[in-house]
């Protein structure tokens, strides 16, 4: 089975990106998250077995709450600690 990186927007729409051995996964992630790269510990979250990042100052830069990202990983991601 083939690495890939889903991204969940906002909005509810879902973009899947195929990760190769070349891709540059750290570039990829900021482009797509659109800012500072923020980790979501897996004790945090329902997604056990999944790796979970956020923009790191998506509640500075007063982003739309992303409802159905928290709703997927079982938490609230406007009250999570930065």
């Amino acid at each position: 089975m083939q690495k890939a990186m889903r991204v969940i927007h906002p909005d509810g729409r879902q973009e899947v990106h195929d990760l190769t051995p070349e891709t540059d996964s750290y570039t990829l992630l900021k482009t797509l998250v659109g800012g500072w790269l923020e980790y979501v510990p897996a004790h945090y979250h329902a997604l056990q077995d999944h790796e979970v990042v956020i923009d790191e100052e998506g509640m500075l830069k007063e982003l739309a709450p992303n409802w159905t990202g928290s709703r997927m990983i079982g938490m609230d991601l406007t009250k999570y600690p930065p």
